[in-house]
């Protein structure tokens, strides 16, 4: 298992001078084969010994996080045009990517298999609770936060359906719940839930465009009438904003509850 000693002294040095990680940078590039190669050695032995000892098939990696990298642009070069070398890795992976690169759909797969994981549906289009859908939620909440932690049910339950079925943006709101929460009480109660979607609904929509909002209307309107919303490249920055969500792998979209709560949208969009 040196390997891992290994990787973990690379990483280290990567993370120091400037220098050093372009000239780490510069020998994997210029031998990336040889690397390659003893890495898929590795590889077939840990999958060997794992085999041995009946504990599992084979090694899984999953690499997340390439939204933090850098720019768009990096980003795509590192998916793109390392497409070669990262095929030379003979290990199964699997890459989260971000949704800006979903309109280069076409060129992923011709190199890999393309798998989207809408949000989970709160929501009918004409408004009806998915209640089985909240039942996984509050099951997701209470494997990792203790029941006693809430003054009750009703406080969870708003915020899995301000959450809109994203779990990222379901724990965002607990967080800022969390924050409103009574120190002495020791818990997150209705009143803490209501001042951390006040909040979120005055952040999230701060730079809607009245483009935006056009959008948005359209969309509600959609919903209403049961139309469904095709895929277009101009849906493509409200739903790398979060500012609209999408479900049935993008047959249906619907905006973000937080943003439907806010004053912009209750006034440009209902009306009221």
């Amino acid at each position: 298992m040196s390997f891992l000693g290994i990787t973990s002294k690379v990483i280290g040095n990567l993370s120091g001078s400037k220098k050093d990680a372009q000239f780490i940078r510069t020998v994997f590039k210029n031998n990336f084969s040889d690397f390659a190669k003893k890495f898929n050695e590795f590889v077939a032995a840990v999958n060997d010994e794992l085999q041995q000892r009946k504990r599992a098939k084979e090694l899984l990696f999953i690499i997340d996080g390439l939204e933090k990298t850098a720019s768009l642009d990096i980003r795509k070069k590192i998916i793109f045009e390392e497409s070669n070398r990262i095929r030379q890795i003979k290990v199964n992976t699997i890459f989260t990517l971000p949704i800006e690169l979903r309109p280069e759909r076409q060129r992923l797969i011709a190199f890999s298999e393309v798998i989207a994981f809408p949000f989970v549906k709160i929501r009918e289009k004409d408004g009806t609770i998915v209640e089985k859908a909240v039942e996984r939620f509050v099951d997701f909440t209470y494997k990792r936060i203790d029941e006693k932690l809430f003054d009750s049910p009703e406080t969870v339950r708003r915020a899995i359906l301000m959450g809109g079925g994203s779990p990222r943006e379901y724990l965002r709101i607990l967080r800022y719940a969390n924050l409103y929460a009574d120190e002495e009480k020791g818990l997150i109660d209705g009143e803490a839930m209501e001042k951390a979607i006040k909040k979120l609904a005055a952040e999230t929509p701060h730079y809607l465009t009245q483009d935006d909002l056009d959008k948005l209307k359209l969309l509600a309107e959609a919903n209403k009438a049961g139309t469904p919303i095709p895929y277009g490249i101009q849906w493509q920055d409200a739903l790398e904003k979060l500012i609209v969500l999408e479900y049935n792998d993008g047959t249906y979209k619907r905006v973000n509850p937080i943003v439907e709560a806010s004053e912009l949208y209750q006034r440009y969009v209902i009306g009221q």
